[in-house]
């Protein structure tokens, strides 16, 4: 390179102008040559070859009675390194960016862009072939997913239960059905990749081992822990080597997205969208169906954490909400995106089998059924009351209005109470017998706490809406109930 040049040409030089020195000139040059070799040594810590011509240069010049610009200044040999290491960093440069206008033309030479597809053709071929759900009405059969949950609110577990759904056939949390995907018969390997980049081989398999999974052949895991950076799809060439490992997978998943962007350097908040980019290229180049990635939520435990991209570049977004802050809190699951809206429900955990399943029922509607049993035991106490009397015989409990409110609805949709027209259009409650306490024998009203949560066994709201003090038909509209299910050892990276 440049330097490389100017450096030898200037050992030459000097090699030959040293060869002219007479003997007392040559003793002098030994003398100057030590003692720049000396200040140079002392600044640098080393006499980098670079500027070897340099230093018999001018000890040649000096030896002869002469003072070359700046000999007299330490601080010249400090701009000549800083000289040298700035064109040979131009150089590196500038050979970079000839080699990707060359890549780039050797690219354009191959490329041919896509064809448009009359619409007659797209309608057509979207009924044919696959089916339209991998998981129905979560997960669009060809579609990419973005799964956010809280740190340590159970997204370990909820994407092994995914695994084992995929692999077995098994309804997603007991509940959504699911396609799933078969072995290639081309490529010879499992249809489903857990690319892993938290956990180690051994807590990973574990885990794995308590779900169950029947059909062990169709899954394969590839634990990156330790060496995330090989992951660098980022860069054409590495990103080329990975298309090579996951092809043949159908599905793939990625747990979790965070510690792959920390190992590539990129800003979780205004970079993400980078690393999307090569991701779904890298799951076109490996001919995969669907992929999903797990991410981290905000504070607000609803909305995934870091660059606004993560939401727009995804076909749905699946979340899990821990309600509270304790381990065995309450989780909530649902999802939205294209032709997907699932409405938020309740997961229950099995702890021996690490087990999920969604069992119906909001955040809101679990905070209605806390009033329930405090609805059910004043009731018991009287024959009827109307709804103002049950607010106000319910005013100092803790419940707001609307939170009783609703309890009565679903009380009523539960069939654990009457609900008929009473004198002056009052609306009267009164307990169905099977579900009357005995009277004398209830325990004094009060509210529950946080950890405990009523039970009913699941029907779906028919009824119509009824009227209510100071609630309108439209906040009350809404009723599923829930049934209460937790495990405080529910805990997960």
């Amino acid at each position: 390179m440049k330097h490389e040049y100017y450096a030898d040409a200037l050992r030459a030089i000097g090699g030959q102008l040293r060869d002219l020195l007479d003997d007392e000139q040559r003793k002098n040059f030994h003398q100057i040559a030590g003692r720049l070799n000396s200040e140079i040594e002392a600044r640098h810590g080393h006499i980098p070859a670079r500027v070897e011509g340099l230093v018999t240069l001018q000890a040649v010049l000096e030896a002869q009675g002469l003072r070359p610009y700046g000999s007299e200044d330490p601080d010249s040999y400090d701009k000549l390194l800083r000289d040298l290491a700035v064109t040979q960093e131009a150089d590196k440069l500038r050979i970079r960016e000839e080699a990707r206008r060359q890549v780039q033309a050797e690219q354009a030479d191959t490329f041919t862009p896509p064809t448009p597809m009359p619409l007659e053709l797209l309608i057509e071929a979207a009924h044919e072939g696959e089916d339209e759900w991998r998981i129905e009405g979560l997960w669009q059969a060809g579609g990419r997913a973005l799964f956010v949950a809280p740190f340590k609110g159970g997204k370990t577990v909820t994407m092994m239960n995914l695994m084992r759904s995929l692999a077995d056939g098994e309804p997603f949390l007991g509940r959504f059905p699911v396609n799933p995907p078969a072995i290639d018969d081309v490529h010879d390997v499992a249809p489903i990749l857990l690319i892993d980049t938290e956990m180690t081989q051994r807590q990973l398999g574990r885990w794995l081992e308590q779900q169950g999974i029947r059909n062990r052949h169709h899954i394969e895991v590839l634990c990156l822990r330790g060496r995330l950076s090989q992951f660098n799809i980022l860069d054409p060439e590495i990103r080329a080597k990975w298309v090579r490992v996951i092809e043949g997978a159908q599905v793939v998943i990625l747990d979790n997205l965070r510690p792959v962007l920390d190992a590539l350097g990129l800003d979780e908040n205004h970079e993400a969208g980078k690393f999307l980019t090569a991701w779904d290229e890298t799951m076109h180049d490996a001919q995969v169906s669907e992929s999903l990635i797990v991410h981290h939520t905000g504070h607000g435990q609803e909305r995934a954490r870091g660059d606004s991209a993560l939401l727009a570049s995804n076909d749905a977004i699946w979340t899990l909400i821990r309600d509270g802050d304790e381990a065995g809190s309450p989780r909530f699951f649902k999802a939205l995106g294209r032709d997907v809206d699932v409405p938020e429900g309740r997961l229950e955990f099995e702890p021996a089998t690490r087990r999920l399943s969604m069992a119906g029922g909001s955040r809101k509607d679990a905070r209605a059924d806390e009033a329930i049993p405090t609805i059910l035991e004043l009731l018991g106490q009287h024959d009827a009351l109307s709804g103002r009397q049950i607010h106000e015989a319910l005013a100092g409990t803790g419940f707001s209005r609307r939170q009783i409110s609703e309890a009565l609805i679903r009380a009523h949709n539960q069939k654990l109470i009457l609900v008929y027209d009473g004198p002056k259009k009052a609306r009267m409650h009164s307990l169905i017998p099977s579900s009357a306490p005995v009277r004398g024998s209830a325990p004094p009203v009060r509210r529950r706490t946080g950890s405990e949560c009523a039970s009913a066994p699941y029907r779906k709201a028919h009824s119509p809406a009824h009227e209510h003090d100071g609630e309108s038909e439209e906040e009350l509209a809404h009723s599923t109930p829930l049934p209460g299910m937790e495990d405080p050892s529910h805990d997960d990276t």
